[in-house]
Parts: C-alpha cells; sequence; structure tokens
C-alpha cells in the first residue's frame, strides 16, 4: 500500500479537522437539494494510514505495483491453515484454539484383544471424555470400556472378560 505520491500530495499528514458527526455517503438528490457527499483529504489519508498500518504489521513493504498487499498482510497476520493443526488420518486429531486456551479433539480405531491404546498425540493438561464403541456387530458383541485414563492413552477392556474381536472406535476430547 503505496502512498499517494501525486505532485499535490502534501509531504507530511496534515492536521484532520474537527469531528462531526458520523454518518454516510450520499450521490445527493439535485431535486430535493440534497448535496451530495464531499470527500475530504482527512477521510482519504485515515483510509490510506489504516490500510497501510495492516500492510506494515503484516511484514510487508509498502509497493506501488502490489495490488493485493492488505490480503497478504492478513494472510501473515492470521494465518489460518497453521491454527487449526490436524492429522487427518485413522487415527488423528484436531487443534482447535480457543480463547481459553486449545482443544483437541482426537479420533481413531482400535483392533483385536483389549489392551493398551495411546493418542495420537498426548493431552497437555487433561482429558474431558473419551468415548468408545465397540464396531464387533458378530454374536460375540461386548461392551469395550475405558480403564486407567491419562492425557497419553488409557486401556481398552472388554466387559465379557473376552478379547474385543472386532475393531473399537474412540473419539477423546481434552484440551
Amino acid at each position: 500500500m503505496f502512498r499517494i505520491d501525486d505532485a499535490t500530495a502534501a509531504t507530511s499528514l496534515p492536521t484532520p479537522e474537527a469531528a462531526g458527526t458520523e454518518g454516510y455517503f450520499t450521490e445527493g438528490n439535485p431535486t430535493s437539494g440534497t448535496p451530495a457527499t464531499n470527500v475530504r483529504g482527512a477521510w482519504l489519508n485515515m483510509i490510506q494510514e489504516e490500510l497501510r498500518a495492516v500492510v506494515v504489521a503484516g511484514g510487508l513493504t509498502p509497493s506501488k505495483t502490489t495490488y493485493n498487499q492488505v490480503y497478504q498482510a492478513l494472510q501473515a497476520l492470521f494465518p489460518l491453515k497453521s491454527l487449526f493443526a490436524a492429522v487427518l488420518s485413522t487415527n488423528g486429531y484436531l487443534k482447535i484454539p480457543t480463547p481459553a486456551g486449545t482443544l483437541f479433539i482426537q479420533w481413531g480405531t482400535a483392533n483385536g484383544a483389549s489392551g493398551t491404546w495411546t493418542f495420537p498425540i498426548a493431552f497437555p493438561t487433561a482429558v474431558a471424555r473419551v468415548f468408545v464403541n465397540n464396531a464387533d456387530t458378530g454374536a460375540t458383541y461386548a461392551t469395550t470400556s475405558v480403564w486407567s485414563l491419562s492425557s497419553a492413552g488409557f486401556y481398552r477392556w472388554n466387559s465379557s472378560g473376552a478379547a474385543v474381536s472386532g475393531n473399537t472406535s474412540l473419539l477423546a476430547i481434552g484440551y
């Protein structure tokens, strides 16, 4: 966002006039005697400086020939792709930033016998909830339970005392 460089431009930022009542632009209406809104230099300078501040805060050098610098600066200041870290796979996780901290959602599938299951990444503070679902639809269906829960994982136990014969789907939420 290069500042105006016309030969008639002021060499320093002029002092703006006193603030008036806020309003909106109008094209005016000659029939009713309503004048069109005057676009004053102070207002244009304010818009120019606001946009330039975004560009500079984004780490860019103002350019006269680059027409997407505000967009580039916003991407640099608010990198959405890096805010939401994720591993999207069979056993994966999603980190969601919040004002109170980062919320973690993790999921996975464990196969076969009961045993220890490790989260894709450890929860830094605490596990809020773990949901398990035994996907075995055969005659040996049994409920899978969670024991010895920690920030790194838990022990899967089959309530029938037998091996979990199918996939166990897992969903965990924590912070």
